[in-house]
């Protein structure tokens, strides 16, 4: 897995703490760079696919397959390493023993 910064005004029903949740994320709502920006996870390029209007990035972060929506003129290619920041009030977190959602935002 990974760690993200969820920031202390991030609420979950009953709080997280430091333990391990699961991270369920839309591939539009991950925003890709070339450099590190506040938030961001380094992460490597597998593979890129233009899908109609959307170039689909998959990467590599920690032991997790993450795949990304981004503008089909990125100059990102494979094997690149980028950074990912995940829109906070765009992710859901789950427990990963029941899998109940724990409610972001």
């Amino acid at each position: 897995g990974f760690d993200i910064a969820l920031g202390a005004e991030s609420e979950c029903k009953g709080g997280i703490g430091d333990r391990q949740v699961d991270l369920g994320v839309r591939a539009e709502a991950i925003e890709v760079f070339i450099e590190s920006v506040p938030d961001s996870v380094p992460a490597t390029v597998t593979q890129i696919e233009l899908i109609g209007p959307d170039l689909i990035v998959y990467s590599q972060v920690g032991d997790k397959e993450v795949w990304c929506r981004t503008d089909p003129k990125s100059s990102v290619k494979r094997k690149d390493g980028i950074f990912l920041r995940f829109k906070k009030d765009q992710i859901h977190l789950f427990d990963p023993q029941s899998e109940t959602s724990l409610g972001m935002n």
